[in-house]
């Protein structure tokens, strides 16, 4: 309760902050947790690793333009953060494309990669 005045004065909008924020912790959850699994299950190369890692720290930096643009209400993270919405979902797509097409991969079972990225592209749908 004490914290309401954070976000606006009426608890629904607190609330519906917190959601909201928890959503972008999750997806950098998911964001990290794909990461994890690409790196140890695919044997990824050293340079497809760095590449992962850099998009990770983006989506870090995403995170937290959502969580400050939203606690302070800056119009200008709130207008990058939902343009950057779009582009972690193609990254992912992308990502299910070359492991439905690459002949390395046919030895792993890719169930689970398919399962969290489309949690993943799920959750920054409703973000």
């Amino acid at each position: 309760w004490g914290c309401g005045w954070l976000v606006g004065s009426f608890l629904a909008m607190f609330r519906i902050h917190q959601v909201f924020v928890s959503l972008i912790k999750v997806d950098l959850l998911m964001a990290v947790l794909l990461l994890n699994l690409a790196a140890f299950f695919l044997g990824l190369a050293a340079w497809e690793i760095a590449l992962d890692c850099v998009v990770i720290g983006v989506t870090c930096v995403w995170a937290v333009m959502g969580v400050v643009g939203a606690k302070y209400e800056v119009r200008s993270y709130m207008i990058l953060y939902f343009l950057f919405a779009l582009c972690e979902p193609v990254y992912i797509l992308q990502k299910f494309g070359k492991l439905a097409t690459r002949s390395k991969y046919h030895h792993v079972d890719t169930a689970q990669f398919y399962f969290v990225g489309s949690l993943a592209v799920l959750i920054r749908i409703a973000l």
